[in-house]
């Protein structure tokens, strides 16, 4: 059984991985201050309208990395629970990135992204298949409305109902509806602007610029 000292540190890394700042990073590598452009949003999508549409892919791409690499740390510091590691390893790691640590003490404001590619990063290694049809989904929405805000959340709510119907199935443990619901909250509460946006048809379209 798994003790408490190996939780509380499950979540100190799943927490300080997420709240490293990969969009400021790699904004400030092309002379770009996230926070001041834009959104002010320390996300991909920021980033690609302020730098460029490959600088916003990198930065997708280290913050999937960041959910994935708590995971495996998660689950080899805790094998005998990899449900309830992966679990906290994941919100731990949305927190962190949601609200940084880091990014407190680089501009003396605890603030950070929104979360929705950390999470996705979580689920590569819980429900793969389904997050490959969310991802769809999304990706079929953004084409249409143009709209990543509209995208995400729309993916986010069909992979985490779909989750926890696999919960319900029995094919995952019963920790998952913690995952699925805070999660998922987790998103929507950093998303409550863009949702005001989408209501009065003033959210900014992917290709407008910063």
């Amino acid at each position: 059984m798994t003790d408490n000292t190996t939780w509380v540190l499950v979540a100190i890394i799943g927490y300080l991985l997420g709240s490293i700042p990969s969009a400021w990073l790699i904004a400030r590598l092309h002379g770009v201050n996230i926070f001041e452009v834009g959104s002010g949003n320390m996300g991909g999508t920021n980033v690609a309208r302020a730098v460029s549409p490959r600088a916003g892919q990198i930065v997708g791409v280290m913050d999937l990395a960041k959910s994935i690499v708590a995971i495996l740390i998660a689950r080899a510091l805790a094998p005998g629970d990899e449900a309830g590691a992966t679990v906290l390893a994941t919100l731990a790691c949305m927190v962190g990135h949601n609200w940084s640590v880091i990014v407190l003490l680089l501009t003396r404001q605890l603030r950070g992204g929104k979360g929705a590619a950390v999470l996705f990063g979580s689920l590569l290694l819980v429900a793969p298949l389904q997050f490959i049809v969310s991802l769809a989904l999304g990706l079929a929405l953004l084409r249409l409305t143009r709209y990543m805000s509209l995208a995400v959340l729309s993916g986010v709510t069909l992979v985490m109902a779909w989750v926890l119907v696999m919960v319900n199935a029995g094919e995952l443990p019963e920790i998952y509806n913690v995952y699925a619901i805070a999660g998922a909250l987790l998103i929507y509460i950093r998303f409550l602007g863009n949702i005001r946006r989408l209501l009065a048809g003033t959210e900014r379209r992917v290709g407008e610029s910063a």
